[in-house]
């Protein structure tokens, strides 16, 4: 059972899908295992929507957040490709606060630079300051920051140093940061 929120705007249907199965309070057993396979199976849920509400020839805004920065691309492709205003039409996407990127450069990388920048939220001992910098020298994320994450970009990303425990700098920084404020909230 896949769960669908749907919420009328103007005349403009407004719905969640939680997709794939497995996700929110959706259950089911998973039967896909890329984004293209999911942007098969919502387009054959959208056309079974459509249909069901005569919704045809109507523009599609496709929004969404989080790791939607994976599959809303994926997704409004897909229906692009079918050539079919009819069911398909695509007119515009948004993605807020996307995953456009692997853990280790959305987390990893920055966590360093962002808390030296923001070292007033961050109120570290010496100690703890300390051990930041060595991990983000010993795994060379600032580096990394600097070199690759530059405009314009030199080309795809190269991948950084893997997470492992000694380059988790992210949880690190989250799991002290609680030592000093148990109230912190990272959104």
């Amino acid at each position: 059972t896949e769960i669908y929120t749907l919420s009328l705007h103007d005349d403009l249907p407004i719905f969640r899908h939680e997709l794939p199965v497995g996700t929110g309070f959706s259950q089911g057993t998973t039967n896909i295992t890329t984004e293209a396979q999911l942007a098969e199976q919502f387009k054959g849920f959208w056309r079974n929507f459509v249909d069901t509400f005569d919704l045809q020839n109507r523009s599609v805004y496709i929004t969404d957040e989080s790791y939607a920065g994976q599959y809303v691309p994926n997704i409004a492709s897909s229906m692009l490709d079918e050539k079919n205003k009819e069911y398909f039409n695509v007119t515009g996407i948004m993605i807020y606060d996307p995953s456009i990127n692997t853990d280790a450069v959305l987390e990893q990388v920055p966590a360093a630079a962002f808390v030296d920048y923001w070292g007033g939220l961050f109120p570290f001992n010496d100690t703890i300051k300390a051990r930041i910098k060595e991990m983000d020298r010993k795994c060379g994320y600032t580096a990394y920051l600097e070199e690759h994450l530059t405009y314009p970009p030199k080309g795809k990303f190269p991948d950084p140093h893997p997470t492992t425990d000694e380059c988790d700098i992210f949880d690190f920084i989250f799991n002290a940061i609680f030592d000093v404020n148990p109230c912190f909230e990272i959104g």
